[in-house]
Order: structure tokens, then C-alpha cells, then sequence
């Protein structure tokens, strides 16, 4: 199986969090209000259990 996990903090604006499961893909994007680090590790929690996945289950990360 191929999970990939895609973050995109490259914007000063908007957060992206993905996730690609054997070809299809699951986002989620948020604006910023704090900090990247503070918003990033939910969106990823979150992104992991709407999908029934959890860390170890990710083949490969993506960071932009």
C-alpha cells in the first residue's frame, strides 16, 4: 500500500495537508492565525484519523 503524506507550508497565508491513498488524494488547507507548527501537526492528526491511518502507515512525506 502507498500513503503519501504532502505538507505545504511554503505560503505566508495558507496551510496544505494531504494525503495521497493508492492514488487518491485528500486535502486539507487552513489559513494562518499562529504559528506553522501549531497548525500543521493537527491538520495531520486530523487528516490521518478521517482516513482510518495513523503515522506508520505513511510510505512516504512531502514537504514543499
Amino acid at each position: 500500500m502507498n500513503n503519501i503524506l504532502n505538507i505545504d507550508t511554503s505560503s505566508n497565508e495558507i496551510i496544505k495537508v494531504g494525503l495521497n491513498i493508492e492514488g487518491k488524494d485528500y486535502l486539507i488547507e487552513q489559513k494562518l492565525d499562529k504559528k506553522k507548527a501549531q497548525i500543521v501537526l493537527p491538520l495531520i492528526e486530523k487528516l490521518l484519523n478521517d482516513n482510518n491511518l495513523k503515522l506508520n502507515d505513511i510510505t512516504e512525506i512531502k514537504v514543499n
